[in-house]
C-alpha cells in the first residue's frame, strides 16, 4: 500500500514557503520612507498635515516626522492628496525630492509644494480626532486691570469632506474690592466639502461676559466659505454667511437680531513647533437694523515638548452700539500653557 502521508521534507518547505510569502506581503503593504540623513523607516503612513507625516511605525508607534527632510516615500494608501488648486487625487504614492506621484485609475505627478494634505483612507476614529485643553493667566485686560485666570478646551473631528470643531473658554477676573467676573464662550461648526474649495457650513455660537454687562449673546447661522489658500505650511478661508442673534444685557429685555457674517481664518506653521491662528469676523446688522459687531482672535503657539506648548492667546471685541455705561469695545492676552492631541 503506498504511503500517502507527506514527507517531513514537503511540511518544511511548505512552512517555509508560508512564513516567507507572510513576511513579503507585509514588508510590501507597508510604507517605506527615507530621510536626508539616510534614515529608513517602515510603517503606515497616517496623513500629511501642515507639513508633518504621521507615520504608525513598529518600532516607535505613531511618531510625526517633517517632511522637508523626507526624501523618498512609497505607501500603497489608498490616499486622498489635497492639491493647492483645490483638486483633489486618490490613489497610493511615491515621493521623491522634487515630485509626489499618486497612482490611481490614472497616474499624476505633481511638485511636492502643490500637494497641500494627504489623508489614508482607512484613518480610525481617533487618528480623526484633535483635542487640546489650556490653562494660563491674563496678563492684560482692556476693561478690567485685575488678575484673570484663563481656561479653554477645544474638540475636533475631520474627514476627507466634513470638519467639526468645538471650543470653549472660561476668564475669571479676581478682584480684591469688587465681585469676580466671569467672560464664558463656547461654539461648535459643522462644515462639509461642496465642490472644489468651497464649503457649506453651520455654527452656533455662546458667549456672556459679566465686566461687559453681557446675560448672553447666541448666533446661530449659515455660512459658506473658500478655501483661498492651502498650502503644507498655511491654510486660508474666507467665510460669507448670517442668521439670527439672541442677546440680552443686565437690565433689559432679551432680543433677536439679523445679523451678516463676513471674515476670515488663518492657520499658519512658520516651522514645524511654531503655529499661528488667527480668526476676524465682522458682524453688520441687516433689515434695518444698524449695529456693527467685530469678533477677532488670535493664538501664538509653540511646542515645548511632546505635546506640551507655550501659548500666547488674545481677544477683541467691539460693537458700536453697547448698552449705556458699556464700554465699545474688549480685549485681553492671556499667556499660559497648553496640552494638544
Amino acid at each position: 500500500m503506498p504511503n500517502t502521508k507527506p514527507s517531513t521534507s514537503l511540511i518544511t518547505l511548505t512552512a517555509a514557503m508560508l512564513i516567507v510569502f507572510s513576511f513579503s506581503v507585509d514588508v510590501f503593504s507597508q510604507a517605506v520612507i527615507r530621510m536626508r540623513n539616510g534614515t529608513i523607516l517602515y510603517g503606515e503612513v497616517k496623513k500629511l498635515e501642515f507639513a508633518k507625516l504621521a507615520v504608525d511605525t513598529d518600532d516607535f508607534g505613531l511618531i510625526n516626522i517633517d517632511w522637508e527632510p523626507v526624501v523618498y516615500v512609497k505607501a500603497p494608501g489608498p490616499f486622498n492628496v489635497k492639491l493647492s488648486t483645490g483638486e483633489t487625487l486618490s490613489g497610493a504614492i511615491e515621493v521623491d525630492s522634487v515630485n509626489v506621484t499618486i497612482i490611481g485609475a490614472t497616474t499624476r505627478t505633481v511638485p511636492r509644494n502643490q500637494v497641500g494634505s494627504i489623508e489614508d483612507f482607512s484613518l480610525g476614529f481617533w487618528n480623526q480626532v484633535s483635542a487640546g485643553v489650556d490653562l494660563g493667566a491674563n496678563v492684560v485686560r482692556g476693561n478690567s486691570q485685575v488678575t484673570s485666570i484663563s481656561t479653554g478646551v477645544n474638540l475636533g473631528y475631520a474627514t476627507d469632506h466634513s470638519e467639526f470643531t468645538f471650543k470653549s473658554s472660561v476668564i475669571t477676573n479676581e478682584q480684591t474690592d469688587a465681585d469676580d467676573t466671569r467672560r464664558f464662550s463656547a461654539s461648535f461648526s459643522a462644515d462639509r466639502s461642496i465642490v472644489g474649495r468651497l464649503r457649506l457650513g453651520a455654527s452656533v455660537n455662546y458667549e456672556s461676559d459679566e465686566n461687559q454687562q453681557l446675560d448672553y449673546r447666541i448666533p446661530f447661522g449659515l455660512h459658506v466659505s473658500y478655501r483661498a489658500v492651502e498650502l503644507q505650511r498655511t491654510r486660508l478661508d474666507v467665510v460669507l454667511g448670517g442668521g439670527p442673534t439672541l442677546e440680552k444685557y443686565a437690565g433689559e429685555d432679551g432680543t433677536s437680531v439679523r445679523e451678516g457674517r463676513v471674515g476670515f481664518a488663518f492657520i499658519g506653521i512658520p516651522n514645524g513647533d511654531t503655529e499661528l491662528d488667527l480668526s476676524t469676523y465682522l458682524y453688520p446688522g441687516l433689515f434695518g437694523f444698524d449695529r456693527i459687531r467685530i469678533e477677532s482672535d488670535f493664538v501664538f503657539r509653540i511646542k515645548i515638548i511632546n505635546d506640551l506648548n507655550f501659548n500666547i492667546t488674545s481677544f477683541y471685541r467691539f460693537n458700536n452700539e453697547p448698552p449705556q455705561g458699556v464700554e465699545e469695545s474688549d480685549w485681553g492676552v492671556t499667556v499660559g500653557l497648553g496640552w494638544t492631541y
